[in-house]
């Protein structure tokens, strides 16, 4: 049986929904399209039960500040935020601040470059070689890797390049061609999945070179303002588009949005520049992030303008590491990460998470129900919180839209053994001969979440 570790308060929500008398039932197509007859709801149960729960977490991990918005049928139903977005200056946190959300920019760039494809301006089959002349991999690896093995890690580039990658002022992460010269892959490209943030900071220089354009410029104009992200921005790209009133004086770009600042532990923090924009120097707000979300649940639309093609939306959604042995049940899409444990049961999932040096964040789709949730933090304690808040945002959101529950089982942890009585006996020393024992029987490349582990004896 699967174990899942859920805090008390959270098993605390399960026997909530279970008391409320709401029936269970399987999801299927009627159930996923019941809101098409029926009024939307009001998720007066999911604000109740997440704000009881955000304040909770917050306390128990020391968190500064958390900002949440919950997508229905591609409209931003709830947005809301709990705590300080900023300790020193007292502001507090809400939808509209806007944090570093790190590697959400992956689905953005992602995207962009989907929007080039359907332009014909670039091919997902196209080699590195011909997207990137001038960049010299060792043993002529550009030439055999792909756009697409860039967007679902698996070029098998390394995962980091930590020059300046964390800096108050870090050099232009355009630089990056010239500097990977004479790099060697970690593994062969297509064999397994290697998160990689390499890999779609050279999509963003492809596409910059395959449309004369700046990526931070294209992605401003193609996609953050088109998709309603108004506050979205990179570093040296176009400024945020704040909504403000026609006669208000003060302050525009920005100078007109809340940042939020860098908290560890209540105490104010500097938080560096991540310099790979492509992969990670996205800042947006939960509005920002669920705007985004919206135009995908809407299939690429946005109002009466089409945003994405909806096949590359599709396609986005579609795992595309089913052959990789090595991967296991690990599913990655076009830069969306597939499935999860606890929400696997709902019907399809493609979620992924952002992490900068101290700011949190997650984006997490249901594409069966229209649903999807945005979560960000300041803290760099709040790993946990985000991820517990997204989860439980949509499991209360699917039962208040759906009727439906996770089964009971999923709810509740196995029991643990009774504890042996007495002190433990002391360990049994490994021997030389058991290590290479274990290391013929098991040794070999693992697909982990840091990417490609190795065991094995140095030699």
């Amino acid at each position: 049986m699967r174990i899942v570790a859920r805090p008390a308060c959270v098993l605390a929500l399960g026997f909530a929904l279970a008391l409320a008398g709401c029936r269970a039932e399987a999801p299927t197509s009627e159930t996923a399209t019941r809101d098409a007859t029926h009024q939307q709801p009001n998720y007066s149960e999911t604000r109740e039960i997440v704000s009881r729960l955000a304040e909770e977490l917050m306390h128990r991990d020391a968190v500064a500040g958390v900002s949440l918005a919950l997508v229905d049928d591609s409209a931003i139903v709830w947005a809301t935020g709990w705590g300080l977005a900023d300790v020193e200056r007292k502001l507090p946190a809400g939808p509209r601040t806007v944090y570093a959300v790190g590697s959400l920019a992956k689905p953005v760039t992602a995207a962009a470059v989907l929007q080039a494809v359907g332009r014909g301006e670039l091919e997902l089959d196209a080699s590195l070689a011909e997207l990137l002349p001038a960049l010299e991999l060792a043993d002529g690896a550009a030439a055999a890797i792909v756009l697409r093995d860039l967007l679902t890690h698996q070029s098998g580039l390394p995962s980091d390049w930590w020059v300046q990658a964390l800096a108050e002022r870090p050099p232009p992460w355009t630089s990056l061609g010239e500097e990977l010269a004479g790099l060697e892959l970690a593994r062969p490209p297509r064999t397994a999945s290697l998160y990689s943030n390499i890999g779609p900071s050279l999509a963003g220089l492809a596409l910059a070179r395959a449309t004369g354009q700046r990526y931070e410029d294209l992605v401003s104009e193609r996609l953050l303002r088109p998709a309603g992200m108004r506050t979205a921005y990179f570093v040296g790209g176009p400024e945020p588009q704040p909504v403000l009133l026609p006669t208000a004086e003060g302050p525009r770009g920005l100078a007109a949005i809340d940042h939020a600042g860098a908290d560890r532990r209540g105490q104010a923090r500097i938080s560096p520049q991540f310099r790979l924009a492509p992969a990670g120097g996205l800042h947006a707000s939960v509005l920002d992030l669920a705007s985004f979300a919206g135009m995908l649940l809407a299939k690429g639309r946005v109002g009466g303008e089409q945003v994405l093609d909806a096949e590359q939306v599709a396609a986005m959604f579609r795992a595309q590491n089913s052959g990789l042995a090595l991967d296991l049940d690990h599913r990655f899409g076009l830069s969306w990460l597939l499935g999860h444990p606890e929400l696997d049961w709902i019907g399809r999932v493609a979620w992924h998470g952002g992490h900068t040096f101290y700011h949190r964040a997650r984006l997490v789709l249901l594409p069966d129900h229209g649903l999807a949730v945005a979560v960000a933090s300041n803290s760099i304690t709040a790993g946990r919180v985000v991820e517990t808040l997204a989860v439980e945002t949509l499991l209360a959101a699917v039962q208040e839209k759906h009727g439906l529950e996770p089964p009971v089982a999923s709810l509740l942890p196995d029991p643990l053994p009774d504890p042996v009585p007495g002190p433990l006996p002391d360990p049994t020393p490994t021997t030389p001969e058991q290590i290479d024992a274990f290391v013929r029987a098991h040794g070999g490349d693992y697909v982990t979440a840091l990417g490609l582990s190795h065991i094995g004896l140095d030699s």
